[in-house]
């Protein structure tokens, strides 16, 4: 059974589209690997961003079960 993994943040957000570079920054320390409605995944991290180009099999297996949803309380107190 395949179900739609649960978005960690909104791209499009107001917070987000005022300043991108904290944005991404914040999501690079809380949630280096993202799921949005929008985009699909993110991958924010360089050397995460390699190991799925190296390995396209295993990033394909990706479970969003297995991260940590970020809270939108996080990007406003950083």
């Amino acid at each position: 059974m395949n179900k739609q993994p649960t978005a960690d943040w909104d791209p499009g957000s107001d917070d987000v589209q005022s300043n991108q570079c904290d944005a991404y920054d914040c999501m690079r320390r809380l949630c280096p690997i993202a799921y949005s409605e929008k985009l699909g995944w993110s991958v924010f991290r360089h050397d995460d961003v390699m190991s799925i180009l190296g390995d396209h099999q295993a990033a394909s297996l990706m479970d969003s079960t297995l991260k940590v949803r970020l809270h939108w309380s996080y990007f406003l107190a950083a």
